[in-house]
């Protein structure tokens, strides 16, 4: 049973970690580099799902965030622990507020939630971050178009 473990870990850490990383999708605050990316859940492994009890739907978005913190001039960084606060709005200003879940594999720490979504879907994301020791809140905004497979 530890091998499946094995395997489940190196498959969500393949998957998830890539997907913040070669994005190109990050910010800097003070200290510390913010990754993020949204996406649609239907690009996660049916396996890595099931591992962390997360659904997969052309009808769900998942949103992927990495806090670290920059001790040096190069990266990667390590990542740390964060209390986010994530909501989204669609242009209709409908929010949604989106739950995040803690998922630590090796020195990587990252938080992924899910959301529903609809066909060309424009959503706004606004995330506020509180670094673990830190009294600072940042604030990271981004706005992210969703598609669905039953497209016309």
């Amino acid at each position: 049973m530890a091998t499946l473990r094995t395997l489940t870990i190196i498959a969500a850490t393949a998957l998830l970690l890539p997907a913040i990383a070669h994005a190109g999708k990050f910010r800097d605050f003070d200290d510390y580099r913010v990754h993020f990316s949204a996406f649609s859940s239907t690009i996660i492994a049916p396996e890595v799902a099931r591992a962390y009890n997360l659904p997969r739907s052309d009808y769900r978005g998942m949103l992927n965030i990495t806090v670290q913190h920059k001790e040096d001039d190069s990266p990667p960084y390590p990542g740390v622990n964060a209390d986010l606060q994530v909501q989204a709005t669609n242009l209709a200003n409908q929010t949604k507020q989106i739950s995040m879940q803690r998922i630590e594999e090796g020195a990587a720490i990252y938080y992924i939630g899910g959301f529903p979504v609809s066909d060309r879907e424009v959503l706004n994301f606004r995330v506020n971050i509180q670094p673990e020791g830190s009294d600072q809140i940042y604030d990271l905004q981004f706005q992210q178009q969703f598609f669905t497979s039953d497209r016309d």
